[in-house]
């Protein structure tokens, strides 16, 4: 493949944007995606590991500013966050468990 510009510098200028609906995780589905997450003790590969939703409450829109890392994300009602345990194929075993 043949680019005008060096990948180095075309990479830093990508920029994704998604936009969700303003509203908060019902607290059926919050509990629900909770237990899902709860249930995933190790990755494929036997790595332990774990998820937890931090969700934003109707009352305080304002607690997960910040927590996008790439791009702009608008009106997030909640994150999934995870850790893994070091180890090999610890990185394979994490990115399996989340999707």
């Amino acid at each position: 493949m043949d680019y005008s510009r060096p990948v180095t510098e075309i990479i830093p200028q990508r920029f994704s944007c998604r936009t969700y609906l303003e509203t908060p995780i019902a607290p059926k589905k919050r509990r629900r995606l909770q237990q899902a997450m709860d249930s995933l003790q190790a990755g494929p590969l036997g790595t332990p590991l774990r998820f937890s939703l931090l969700a934003a409450t109707a009352e305080d829109r304002s607690a997960l500013q910040g927590l996008a890392a790439y791009g702009s994300v608008k009106g997030e009602s909640g994150f999934i966050a995870g850790a893994v345990q070091p180890g090999a194929k610890n990185l394979e075993d994490y990115g399996y468990a989340l999707e």
